[in-house]
């Protein structure tokens, strides 16, 4: 077996390391820039305000001369629910204006600043980071008092700060007494089982790619700049990108016809997402919005044949037939390469890393942006013994998201396994640097350093 030798594999790490602070390869000039200049603690007091919540510094997010918004834009009071029904409802996105602004929908001082740490202050809401509130259902999966959260998380960080902790609060919406403070338009209250969230975050926050039922959200202050995917379409990039890395690392990268819907939604406005679309959005400035969405849904048609023969990896011709169902719905069915990535975890489990290596790089060519297809063809060939190029591809996948934590992660897993311990010591660390939150790369780290120390002796 050929091997890297440490001081390759260390200076590789420290030059990804040092390469991803800088501007990723692509033209900046045709791609949508949210400039947020560094402010520190003792500036903030010069922040314009809306609501008691500071609004970006700077930014630039016109999408062009004409419109902020490349999917339709509509005044409320102007749409019926008979045309919302006909044109939009499960078909398109859209996004609504209201002349009142966010009081023709919501009582506004509800969720200032002053309202809400003033009466909800004590409220435990969920937070957490963009890929955790995803695996979670779309909802925070740890606790914090709002005011604490509000304290730690946006008045003591600037611009710059790795801090990336995110109010997706589930709780809070279905108080009581603020069911009649939430008044959308008659048309958007058809939900059988409405699930209510509270988001509340700073400037650059927001989720990543995901999708679910028929859904609305209102920004009360602050703006979201929204990236949506037609049914049809899985996301170039879809796992491990928090938003505004993709913009960074991917959306630059894409030809025009590839790129998704973008929308600029400003305080006031509420957009409304059908099921099955994938979306993404960010926010501009401190961002407060409330959304509601659909929890009982019927699966799109051929999504449940496609998760089964995913999930139970019986054969490749079960997991091509579930593919197979995809396309013929037209449903997440251009650009996935969740098929040859499943085909190649398949024989994987049978042992045939030849074909596994295969059908990890045919996953790959479908989206060079999906990490799966990279780590999976590395563990193939490790497996081969050719450890090489298995390292080759991971150095790949990180070239291509530099501010990936979980890619360095698996790196140090991968060098861990090699025997190099040095390396995934140094991997480990560049993940904490990145994701602090992250308590299994601090053990072990923590459990590396030790078993270093124990060498020495």
């Amino acid at each position: 077996m050929i091997f890297f030798s440490f001081f390759q594999a260390a200076r590789e790490l420290g030059k990804l390391q040092t390469t991803k602070a800088q501007d990723n390869n692509g033209d900046d000039g045709d791609v949508v820039q949210h400039n947020h200049v560094q402010i520190s603690r003792s500036d903030l007091a010069a922040v314009p305000l809306a609501g008691g919540w500071r609004r970006a510094v700077e930014t630039h997010h016109k999408l062009s001369e004409e419109s902020n918004c490349n999917f339709d834009v509509r005044y409320a009071k102007n749409l019926t629910k008979a045309e919302f029904e006909e044109k939009y409802q499960n078909r398109e996105p859209l996004l609504l204006k209201f002349s009142g602004g966010a009081e023709d929908w919501t009582e506004t001082e509800t969720w200032t600043r002053t309202g809400l740490v003033g009466k909800y202050g004590d409220h435990m809401a969920q937070y957490g980071y963009e890929d955790t509130i995803n695996s979670n259902g779309g909802r925070g999966e740890e606790m914090i008092a709002l005011k604490d959260y509000v304290h730690a998380h946006m008045d003591m960080v600037n611009a710059s700060s790795v801090d990336m902790a995110y109010v997706v609060d589930s709780r809070l919406p279905s108080y009581a007494e603020l069911q009649d403070k939430i008044y959308p338009p008659e048309y958007l209250q058809y939900f059988k089982k409405p699930a209510g969230l509270l988001f509340l975050g700073r400037s650059g926050l927001g989720l990543g790619w995901h999708e679910h039922g028929d859904a609305w959200n209102g920004v009360v202050f602050g703006e979201k700049h929204w990236y949506v995917y037609n049914r049809s379409v899985v996301p170039p990039g879809l796992h491990w990108y928090q938003p505004a890395d993709w913009t960074k690392y991917v959306h630059k990268l894409l030809p025009y016809h590839k790129r998704p819907l973008e929308c600029v939604q400003e305080a006031g406005d509420i957009v409304y997402i059908p099921q099955g679309f994938y979306h993404s959005a960010i926010n501009v400035g401190e961002t407060i919005a409330v959304s509601f969405r659909e929890d009982q849904i019927t699966p799109l048609p051929g999504r449940t044949q496609f998760m089964e023969a995913v999930e139970e990896l019986a054969s490749e011709e079960a997991i091509r037939q579930g593919a197979h169902a995809l396309r013929v719905n037209n449903v997440h069915s251009h650009g996935n390469p969740i098929p040859d990535y499943a085909v190649g975890m398949f024989h994987m489990r049978k042992g045939n890393f030849e074909a596994a290596a295969e059908n990890f790089r045919a996953a790959i060519a479908v989206d060079p942006f999906q990490h799966l297809g990279y780590l999976g063809a590395a563990d193939a060939l490790s497996q081969l013994g050719r450890i090489a190029e298995a390292q080759k591809y991971i150095f790949e996948a990180l070239e291509r998201h530099r501010s990936s934590a979980q890619l360095y992660a698996e790196f140090g897993n991968f060098k861990q396994r090699q025997g190099d311990l040095v390396t995934a010591l140094r991997a480990f660390d560049a993940g904490l640097k990145l994701r602090p939150d992250r308590k299994d790369l601090y053990w072990k780290a923590l459990a590396l350093q030790m078993d270093l120390i124990e060498n020495l002796e």
